[in-house]
């Protein structure tokens, strides 16, 4: 699966993702798959495809950054509300967080933040350093967000983390798992997955090929290490460190 992109044409993309539908839509008609976990699904990228039409985020893609402290803030929110959303679930079909991948108890997940934050820390001042002492000449860039001050850097260490943490919780840990649970493949519950959290980076995902075979082959890889080693700690720590590299950018 890791030469998908480079061995198919478009048609065949095309057929691929209809593939998926029909197989959905079979697996919705067995009922291997129930109203909540549709929600998950679906409403979970809705929300962020909403949120992208709201002030903040139109005033961003406008390259107004004057609200991206709060575009930041509403990404955050999401994350943690969505954890929120898929705990409830788990309660509700009486699993544990150990059944989607998350093995950690409380002092393995302390440890596990501490030392993020460690690291976080150290990128932060060697990145504010850098600046100061070095002629750049530019800042670091996340797609079309310029990291201009050290507030702006500061924020970024916190939402490399959540992204980290939350969406591999949610996009691999339970969105994987459950449908394994439902004795669904690895061949449709991995791309199934991966296709959501494309979903869920909004429309611009879809509008150029190169930023939608980004994501989604970034989904595949993080998909297929999480079918690999059943634990999400090594997902989580490659996604934070991904995004938090963009500080040394």
């Amino acid at each position: 699966m890791l030469g998908f992109f480079f061995v198919v044409d478009a048609g065949d993309l095309g057929e691929y993702f209809l593939f998926l539908v029909i197989q959905f839509q079979a697996m919705i008609e067995q009922k291997q798959i129930h109203a909540s976990h549709i929600a998950v699904l679906f409403l979970l990228p809705f929300l962020y495809w909403i949120n992208k039409f709201l002030p903040w985020s139109v005033a961003l893609y406008s390259h107004n950054y004057t609200y991206w402290k709060t575009w930041v803030a509403s990404i955050m929110m999401l994350h943690w509300a969505s954890v929120l959303f898929v705990l409830f679930l788990l309660k509700k079909d009486n699993l544990q967080a150990s059944d989607i991948g998350y093995t950690f108890n409380t002092k393995k997940t302390i440890l596990f933040i501490s030392s993020y934050f460690l690291l976080g820390a150290v990128v932060y001042f060697y990145t504010e350093w850098r600046l100061t002492h070095t002629d750049v000449g530019h800042f670091p860039m996340f797609y079309f967000i310029p990291l201009i001050t050290p507030s702006d850097r500061l924020i970024w260490v916190f939402a490399a983390f959540s992204a980290g943490f939350c969406e591999e919780l949610i996009y691999r840990g339970y969105y994987i798992s459950v449908l394994k649970m439902k004795n669904i493949s690895n061949w449709i519950a991995v791309p199934l997955s991966s296709l959501c959290f494309t979903a869920m980076h909004g429309p611009g995902a879809f509008r150029f090929l190169w930023g939608f075979c980004f994501l989604f082959g970034f989904g595949l890889l993080m998909g297929l290490l999480f079918v690999w080693k059943k634990k999400l700690s090594l997902n989580m720590a490659i996604h934070m460190l991904f995004d938090l590299s963009v500080l040394l950018s």
